[in-house]
């Protein structure tokens, strides 16, 4: 599906794929993060091939999986507790209050959750890892000047945040 995509992303800066169904944003977005291997060409992520991303830099990136694939029996928490595993930090507490935000209990099980519900989750895990803000270097750098530093009450007005207070 992908042909000839030739594309380079500013440092500070947030971007969405948008296309047609079958225009190649899944394979894309597959190929950056390690899940599919281009046919021909290469991609690079934060300087590094993207086939074989170092720790670091995968700890530098969010990635929200379509479909939000779950074990309907799963709970929150324990989805909670395998997707930390994975990851050398965690912010515990930003977790905590997009849960709260959004009214899903670490006792709930996907099963039982709405689309939109496991989205919200699928969401506060991506962000639980403190992936890389636009522009704000690894993780453990000092923070860039006006980079918000708590948590907001609303996840996505941080989001937002977090994008202006780099942006010139």
């Amino acid at each position: 599906a992908l042909d000839g995509l030739d594309l380079c992303v500013a440092e500070g800066s947030c971007f969405g794929l948008l296309g047609p169904n079958g225009a190649g944003k899944t394979t894309a977005v597959s190929i950056l993060t390690t899940l599919a291997r281009p046919d021909s060409g290469s991609a690079t992520v934060l300087g590094e091939d993207s086939q074989s991303l170092s720790p670091r830099t995968r700890a530098r990136v969010a990635y929200l999986a379509e479909g939000h694939p779950f074990y309907p029996w799963m709970s929150v928490n324990e989805a909670i507790k395998f997707a930390r595993a994975f990851y050398p930090h965690w912010n515990d507490r930003f977790l905590s209050e997009i849960l709260n935000h959004f009214n899903i209990s670490p006792r709930a099980k996907f099963g039982r959750l709405s689309n939109g519900q496991r989205a919200q989750v699928s969401l506060a895990l991506a962000l639980a890892p403190d992936p890389e803000p636009p522009g704000a270097g690894p993780p453990g750098a000092e923070p860039k000047e006006g980079a918000e530093a708590a948590p907001s009450a609303d996840p996505l007005e941080l989001i937002d945040r977090l994008i202006a207070a780099e942006m010139p």
